[in-house]
């Protein structure tokens, strides 16, 4: 990594290789290998009002299962953002444009063309607010913080159903993922989106060292328009309006102990992913540095 005056510059490889442990009753199908991969960063802050960022990757994807593709994939991803920061908020607004192009061998499907490419903009807004007020708790001075976010994305729709999966899959939903710019991981599969994101943050800080005691979220994704991009063509593609309201609370309960619990809960009539989802529940002991003790227990829904 290297920064000076003409920006902040990144490159990054590595040779990755997976050796699957097999039974043989019940094979899987073994992650791709990448011989090689190499990614590189650029950004370049403060031209005029906006910020450049540009993200560049090649990869050479290789198997040995021979009823699999294989191939190259490059990716090339340049955006702007004119972020505006003030006390009380922030208003970012951001455009890119993300190209992706394959040089595929290998290929089982006549149909799937050898050096297929994608490329599609992107434009998001994302903003909030910060409130503060001094309150009393637990006996004790704090500052209690508001912090509502609002999240717009749009990703207009591409076909993408020739091309092949080599590392992509459905992201797993979670606090984080509702403000990211991909329903998928991995940039096989770039959903499209027009799509909006409430959230809301809240947290006790207590005055004399700026440590935070306790923190809630609560955040929901409100979709405008039906899901095109599936992962595969048997992949159901998402459902409703709204996405499960993402809920959690955490907090210091001692001097060397915290506590975190989260709940994916969804709202929706006459489907059969009404209710609790997904729930999570840890604590953890640190009583000092470098030694920590994690105890945590996840419920996951049937089907989910």
């Amino acid at each position: 990594y290297s920064s000076g005056r003409g920006g902040l510059w990144g490159v990054t490889g590595r040779v990755q290789k997976w050796q699957t442990l097999q039974d043989p009753q019940n094979p899987v199908t073994e992650p791709y290998n990448r011989l090689p991969q190499l990614t590189g960063n650029y950004l370049r802050s403060n031209i005029g009002p906006l910020d450049f960022n540009a993200f560049g990757e090649f990869v050479a994807f290789d198997t040995d299962q021979s009823f699999l593709p294989t191939g190259r994939r490059g990716i090339v991803y340049p955006s702007l953002t004119m972020p505006l920061l003030r006390p009380g908020g922030f208003i970012t607004p951001k455009i890119g444009y993300h190209y992706t192009a394959y040089n595929l061998d290998q290929l089982q499907d006549p149909l799937t063309p050898r050096t297929p490419d994608r490329g599609l903009p992107i434009a998001s807004l994302d903003s909030g607010l910060f409130f503060e007020r001094e309150t009393k708790a637990f006996g004790r001075d704090f500052i209690q913080t508001l912090e509502p976010r609002a999240y717009y994305l749009y990703v207009p729709y591409r076909d993408q159903s020739r091309i092949p999966l080599f590392d992509s899959s459905i992201a797993d939903f979670n606090y984080a993922q509702i403000f990211s710019e991909n329903f998928y991981s991995g940039p096989d599969r770039i959903s499209d989106a027009n799509q909006l994101t409430l959230a809301v943050t809240s947290r006790l800080i207590l005055p004399s060292n700026g440590q935070e005691i306790l923190r809630g979220i609560l955040g929901q994704r409100y979709y405008f328009e039906d899901q095109r991009v599936a992962l595969t063509p048997t992949t159901p593609t998402r459902e409703g309006a709204t996405s499960p309201f993402i809920a959690g609370l955490y907090g210091r309960i001692a001097q060397n102990w915290t506590a975190d619990a989260t709940v994916q809960y969804a709202v929706r009539e006459n489907t059969t992913e009404d209710g609790l989802q997904r729930a999570n529940l840890g604590v953890r002991y640190s009583p000092e540095l470098a030694k920590v003790l994690n105890a945590s227990y996840r419920y996951t829904a049937p089907g989910v």
